[in-house]
Parts: C-alpha cells; sequence; structure tokens
C-alpha cells in the first residue's frame, strides 16, 4: 500500500579552467565604479577565475500510496542543479581582451560603415572587456515538485489529478 524512494546526490562539477590560462574576468569595485582585468592566478583568483561551489546537495523523495483499491496518490520531491552554466561562463571568459579583441561599432546614414572605419583604435588602459561575474558565484538550481491522484473507473477509463510545481533559486538571465 506504500511506496518510499529516497535518494539523496551530490553533484560537483568545477568551474572550467583553460589549457593556456587565457581567460580573464573583471574584478568590478564597489558600487561600480570600476572595473579591472584579472587573470588566472592573479589578485588571489584560481586558474578557473571563480571558487568551487561544493554545496550543491540533491536530495530526492518520491512517496506512492494505495488508499483504496483503484486509487493512488503519487508526490515527490528533488532539487537540480544547473551545471552547464560553467560552458558558457568559460566562453565568454575566452573571448574577451587580453586575448580576443571586442568592438563596439555604430553607424549612421552620416556615417556609413566601411572597412576605414570598422576597427577603431583602443585607447592604451582602456578596459573594452564585457563580461565579469563574481568570483563567488553560486549555480543556479531549480526545485520541482509533483503531486498526482490517479483512479481507476468502469469500462477501462482512467482518471489523473496532477499538479506540478517548480521554483528556480540563483537562476542566470542569459
Amino acid at each position: 500500500k506504500l511506496s518510499l524512494n529516497l535518494g539523496f546526490r551530490y553533484e560537483y562539477n568545477g568551474p572550467y579552467t583553460e589549457a593556456h590560462d587565457r581567460i580573464a574576468n573583471l574584478d568590478v569595485a564597489n558600487g561600480f565604479t570600476g572595473a579591472t582585468v584579472v587573470l588566472p592566478g592573479q589578485s588571489g583568483f584560481p586558474s578557473s577565475l571563480l571558487h568551487p561551489d561544493r554545496n550543491d546537495f540533491a536530495p530526492r523523495i518520491g512517496i506512492a500510496w494505495r488508499p483504496f483499491k483503484n486509487t493512488v496518490v503519487r508526490t515527490g520531491y528533488g532539487i537540480n542543479y544547473n551545471l552547464a552554466q560553467y560552458a558558457n561562463i568559460i566562453q565568454n571568459f575566452a573571448f574577451q581582451p587580453p586575448f580576443a579583441t571586442t568592438a563596439t561599432n555604430v553607424a549612421s546614414a552620416g556615417v556609413p560603415l566601411s572597412l576605414a572605419n570598422g576597427f577603431p583604435a583602443v585607447p592604451p588602459g582602456l578596459v573594452t572587456n564585457n563580461y565579469g561575474i563574481d568570483p563567488n558565484y553560486r549555480l543556479g538550481y531549480v526545485q520541482i515538485w509533483n503531486l498526482d491522484i490517479q483512479r481507476t473507473l468502469p469500462h477501462g477509463f482512467l482518471l489523473n489529478v496532477d499538479y506540478n510545481g517548480s521554483k528556480g533559486t540563483r537562476l542566470d538571465t542569459e
């Protein structure tokens, strides 16, 4: 009449590194008053430029109960982490100065974009990086839960009444 399924999962997927340390992050000052480019191993930053998140515990629980002959109630809960986000982060770290060149070009009817003005000079010392992330970044996660009541009816019919819910925490906006 009653089944209980318990699980406990630990998910660790550390931040990625680049074989030759060709990644860059931004160290942003308090109040966003300035930013400095940081490289692996610089200023106390690890080789991934992110401190690993080692707290990704993902419990699971499932319950199935048959209170009457033709009725079953099922419920469950679990936590899932967004482990794929580290791939997006390392790609953004690799595609910015000093290992890649970025530029914003604005054209208008009066000044059309051409090869002559398509590659503007960058003044020395100007930070042109456009991607930065907190070195203490923590992976986002989703809590999911469900409740299902299933009843066998006459003539081979089956009635299901379900509720599914989820709540995201620390989700990224990219």
